[in-house]
């Protein structure tokens, strides 16, 4: 599928948006199909947790001690 999208548009940049968006399409309903298994086995909270850190790490995101303790109370 890349290299018909590679000779059909020669920027890089047009190839890799039409790449991302087709991994979207592939993706979601893979992605809802896990979260539905996650919810079932009443996991929610942990990976909504995670997926908020991994967040942060990623963006370089940097909050002070006292954000942090109140996300610990809830």
């Amino acid at each position: 599928m890349k290299e018909n999208a590679e000779s059909r548009y020669f920027i890089k940049s047009v190839v890799e948006k039409y790449m991302s968006c087709i991994e979207e399409i592939i993706n979601i309903p893979k992605l809802l199909e896990c979260l539905d298994s996650v919810i079932k086995k009443g996991n929610l909270k942990e990976v909504t947790q995670e997926i908020i850190l991994q967040s942060k790490v990623e963006f370089n995101i940097i909050e002070d001690d006292k954000d942090e303790d109140l996300e610990d109370d809830s």
